[in-house]
């Protein structure tokens, strides 16, 4: 059980940095979109960065990692609880 409980602590503990990391980049991606160091791309509407690279999609994928950190932490939550549950049957049945 203690194994499990680590496991999903430290599963929920790397979550919440992907989480941090992908709020981060959502953040520099929307600064970048919005910079006046931008152009226009020939190629549609968006915009493109000094560097070349499309702020819009760097964008999406942070929020594509944010949603995915979220689902994470929810799954080792989920863990966590049917250890804990697991671990509330087994001492019961030794009373």
């Amino acid at each position: 059980m203690i194994d499990a409980l680590n496991t999903a602590f430290n599963g929920i503990r790397t979550a919440a940095s992907q989480a941090d990391a992908a709020a981060n980049d959502i953040a520099r991606a929307g600064a970048a979109a919005s910079s006046e160091t931008g152009r226009i791309d020939p190629a549609g509407p968006a915009v493109i960065d000094a560097t070349g690279s499309r702020p819009q999609d760097d964008l999406l994928q942070g929020v594509v990692d944010l949603q995915q950190a979220a689902l994470s932490y929810k799954a080792n939550v989920k863990v966590a609880e049917a250890a804990s549950e697991m671990e509330k049957t087994l001492i019961g049945g030794l009373r």
